[in-house]
């Protein structure tokens, strides 16, 4: 879904972060879904890349920085979690 809305609006002339984020949360949720640790790290990097983006569109803008990195940081965060990694390998 984030993948196709962000063909929509790099067509449109906009940023091609949301077609390589959600291409990127597409191959690391396949990855997890295997069970494969690689999964976290290729979340890691998008997250990485997230926050390098943000920082780049707004700066230090704390109101402005929280809707675009607190929900994949939060998701982030919990994948760090024991209980999240237990099945992977």
């Amino acid at each position: 879904m984030l993948a196709a809305g962000g063909v929509q609006l790099a067509l449109l002339g906009g940023s091609l972060y949301y077609v390589i984020a959600g291409l990127g949360l597409l191959v690391s949720a396949v990855l997890l879904w295997r069970g494969r640790s690689t999964g976290v790290w290729f979340y890691l990097a998008i997250l990485i890349g997230t926050w390098a983006w943000a920082f780049s569109e707004v700066g230090m803008d704390g109101w402005q920085l929280m809707p675009r990195v607190l929900l994949l940081t939060v998701l982030g965060l919990w994948l760090l979690m024991p209980w999240a990694r237990r099945g992977l390998v």
